[in-house]
């Protein structure tokens, strides 16, 4: 009979069920969802959780926090009070304050003191990056020279180890035709202005009237809610279904990553491995994702990100893209972060 797990993210999505799946080779992995895009609903959404902790902590070996916010709280205090080890897996935002584009759990006070607080209680953070822990930050200059939570949650001492993302390479392959000089980007809740921004999405904007031979796709947000007036080279896909992302991003020559702020980004590794050529800016694991300087973007700057588009158009673009999808295959396969975690599970629980 496999150990039980206990896995408490905000929201129950692909992403979690993923994880849960990953993990359950080992354990027998119970989730219990907050559900916290309902603020409403929060409070009693705790008390059910307090019950579900009650039920399963004695019959738990560990638990697992996907992300640090409110669903952290109570594992942390049983986790206190029976000396089960509770990890925490931060995907970002707990490591980052952007105060430009109102982003970060350190913006609103009430919940930055929660996340501090749950940085140092918890038995052990699993950045997906080593710029989440403490990095420079060059890429514009409205916001905080450094970013990471060792910057904003000082004297943080709770013991760390940086676990990448990591892909299945055969459920990600590229289209057989692709599309001329086609560039795509997937960007969720862009309808709202700080997830515009944060995503780049006002540069792409900016940019592709200067390459009307290109067509740009935005995966993500209500189309009501966007620009009526954007270029005509724009296209606006909204939503796409998991299982159907992977034939558009198949289709597509070029991916776009020009986020203010990413942690380890899953789309852009999703396209690399569906042969799209990537280009990103100078921020998280982008850089080293990407592994190629002169597909950067340093700064946030419409004419540098010109100069790099028209360089990528003229690339030898087969080679660039089986290189691309080679990349991600070889540095973050699924295998390699999922030993990783059970690695430090099986420690953390024979060192309990």
């Amino acid at each position: 009979m496999k150990p039980l797990l206990l896995l408490f993210p905000p929201v129950n999505s692909s992403l979690i069920r993923k994880e849960a799946e990953m993990f359950s080779t080992a354990y027998e992995v119970k989730i219990f969802d907050l559900k916290s895009t309902t603020k409403s609903t929060i409070p009693f959404r705790l008390v059910l959780q307090f019950f579900f902790l009650l039920k399963n902590i004695r019959k738990s070996e560990i638990m697992v926090s996907r992300f640090v916010g409110y669903q952290t709280v109570l594992p942390i205090l049983f986790s206190k009070l029976t000396g089960k080890p509770l990890v925490c897996i931060m995907g970002g935002l707990e490591c980052i304050k952007f105060p430009s584009i109102k982003t970060g759990s350190y913006i609103k006070p009430f919940f930055g003191a929660i996340t501090k607080w749950c940085l140092k209680n918890a038995t052990h953070l699993c950045p997906v990056h080593d710029s989440l822990v403490l990095a420079d930050y060059t890429y514009q200059d409205d916001d905080y020279p450094k970013q990471g939570y060792k910057f904003f949650v000082p004297g943080c001492e709770t013991p760390v180890t940086v676990i990448r993302n990591g892909y299945d390479a055969s459920k990600w392959e590229p289209a057989k035709e692709k599309t001329p000089n086609s560039f795509i980007t997937v960007a969720h809740g862009i309808e709202e202005d700080h997830l515009y921004r944060l995503k780049g999405i006002d540069l792409i904007m900016e940019i592709a009237p200067s390459f009307p031979e290109c067509e740009f796709t935005i995966v993500g947000g209500k189309r009501e809610k966007l620009p009526a007036n954007a270029p005509s080279n724009i296209h606006f896909a909204g939503e796409v279904a998991n299982d159907k992302l992977h034939e558009l991003l198949g289709s597509q020559e070029f991916y776009l990553q020009l986020s203010m702020i990413e942690g380890f980004p899953n789309a852009l590794c999703e396209a690399m491995l569906c042969g799209c050529i990537p280009l990103g800016s100078n921020v998280g694991a982008i850089p080293e994702i990407i592994n190629d300087e002169a597909r950067i973007l340093k700064r946030k700057d419409v004419d540098q990100l010109k100069s790099i588009i028209a360089h990528v158009l003229t690339v030898d673009r087969k080679t660039a893209a089986a290189a691309a999808r080679e990349r991600v295959e070889k540095n973050y396969p699924i295998e390699r972060r999922k030993k990783s975690f059970l690695e430090l599970f099986d420690g953390l629980v024979r060192s309990k």
